[in-house]
């Protein structure tokens, strides 16, 4: 499924410090992947996540439902995290990531919103993340990808 690597359930792991991963995690994400941790509850969420399946093509995505994870020390979950590279981002700057590992017309989607100052775009995102389940709404279970794409879940 993963060329052979091995990647641990990181469902109930907590993240005490968002700039690490756990190392048996990190060293086994196959080269060239980058992986998506998401609320699995969230609509936008999820949605984003299926929107993400859709457009990375080249299949360099992979997802964990990362639900209730304390990514934070202050304790904040509605946040999502993306490891690509060696690197370890987070909000804004995961999206901006991500979309540049995607490439096409994606990465020029991503340096736009570069642009912006990232203390801004983390207020624009932190804004949208509080009020995510008022405007959206909650899941009553966890997002749950189509058989076609489970090889990209962990």
């Amino acid at each position: 499924m993963f060329e052979g690597h091995q990647i641990p359930y990181i469902r109930t792991m907590i993240f005490p410090d968002y700039n690490t991963l756990p190392v048996n995690l990190t060293d086994s994400i196959p080269a060239g992947k980058g992986l998506v941790i998401f609320d699995g509850y969230c609509k936008l969420c999820s949605n984003s996540v299926r929107f993400l399946l859709f457009i990375d093509r080249n299949k360099k995505l992979l997802f964990s439902a990362g639900n209730g994870l304390q990514i934070f020390d202050d304790g904040e979950t509605g946040t999502i995290m993306y490891y690509s590279k060696g690197t370890i981002f987070n909000r804004s700057d995961a999206v901006v990531a991500l979309l540049k590992d995607i490439g096409g017309v994606w990465k020029i989607m991503g340096a736009m919103i570069n642009i912006i100052p990232p203390n801004l775009r983390d207020k624009i995102y932190g804004w949208v993340a509080r009020h995510r389940f008022r405007w959206f709404g909650k899941r009553n279970s966890c997002f749950f990808p189509g058989t076609e794409h489970m090889q990209r879940f962990i």
